[in-house]
């Protein structure tokens, strides 16, 4: 990836992400139900969140009782998520 294109998203990221969690928080949260149930998550499993975002997938896998780490390259969505 070259260094441009990655400060571009960087920079995008960090300046939208209370905008991306306004206009699509609510739909992107009925998905992660799904998504844990299609992956088995069974209690104390481990799981890596890796572009967490607000921590939507986050937060409801530590619901389910498994240690989860989110992560994200954005500023403002791990602020989001904390």
């Amino acid at each position: 990836m070259s260094r441009d294109f990655h400060q571009f998203e960087q920079s995008f990221w960090n300046k939208t992400g209370e905008q991306y969690h306004q206009g699509f928080g609510a739909v992107t949260i009925q998905v992660v139900n799904p998504v844990l149930e299609a992956i088995n998550a069974a209690k104390s499993a481990r799981l890596l969140d890796v572009a967490c975002g607000p921590g939507y997938v986050t937060a409801v896998a530590q619901q389910y009782g498994l240690h989860v780490v989110g992560v994200d390259f954005s500023t403002e969505m791990i602020a989001l998520a904390k």
